[in-house]
């Protein structure tokens, strides 16, 4: 059993390689960028990808990693402009909305936690169906907002002050394997990984928590019953 819907009162979800699909930002990071750095500084792009992957390994889990202004001032580059240039890579995992219908369909709450800059979460929002679930601003919090990673405790303990929910009764789904050790550090109660984030690349089972490939599995008939009860609470 993956899910105890039973015991679940908020989901919290992150958004590249949970909702969306994770090949956009890899293709952006490890491919378009070098590219047009390259371009742009008259390099190789063997040269430039050394470059920025030694960049991005020494920031890597740290807020300035998610955030666009640093690396635009960073590498003096319009970041914005050039994320526009591949937004046709931008798509919903295939099983994404289903799963948000269903969760509506039960009345349970859930809300956008992620570490993704507030510009992206715009750009991303504007090319997917997204805001049709997530319509409230209280329903998306950016790492940003808070001022910390959710590679930190620090970002734990500030959502749960803006949000006040109960650790115990929350679910939350990432890919990010520190960032899920994090949450269950936090007490998380149930936390869920993703193995598939990127369609163009091979699933990867992550260590020490239940994976799964499709969000159907959360609502597999051994957990039916448990969701018709969380459904009838939330009714009353």
């Amino acid at each position: 059993m993956l899910v105890d819907w039973s015991q679940v009162q908020l989901v919290l979800l992150d958004m590249d390689g949970t909702l969306l699909d994770l090949h956009y930002d890899n293709y952006f990071w490890h491919q378009h960028l070098p590219q047009r750095y390259a371009q742009i500084h008259g390099q190789t792009v063997a040269e430039a990808d050394a470059y920025l992957t030694a960049r991005i390994e020494a920031t890597r889990g740290q807020l300035n990693w998610y955030c666009l202004d640093a690396w635009a001032d960073y590498l003096q580059l319009d970041l914005n402009a050039l994320k526009k240039e591949t937004v046709h890579l931008i798509r919903l995992r295939p099983d994404t909305e289903t799963f948000l219908q269903q969760l509506q369909h039960l009345r349970l709450p859930f809300v956008l936690a992620t570490n993704a800059h507030r510009d992206s979460v715009n750009l991303k929002f504007s090319h997917t169906n997204l805001p049709r679930y997530f319509d409230h601003p209280a329903s998306i919090v950016s790492a940003h907002d808070l001022g910390a990673a959710k590679e930190s405790p620090d970002f734990w303990h500030a959502l749960q002050q803006k949000l006040n929910f109960k650790s115990e009764n929350t679910l939350f789904i990432d890919d990010n394997l520190a960032v899920l050790a994090q949450a269950k550090a936090f007490g998380i109660g149930q936390v869920i990984a993703i193995a598939n984030p990127d369609s163009q690349r091979d699933a990867r089972l992550v260590p020490g928590f239940g994976n799964i490939y499709d969000f159907a599995e959360l609502f597999s008939e051994q957990n039916s019953a448990q969701a018709t009860v969380t459904q009838a609470t939330c009714d009353r």
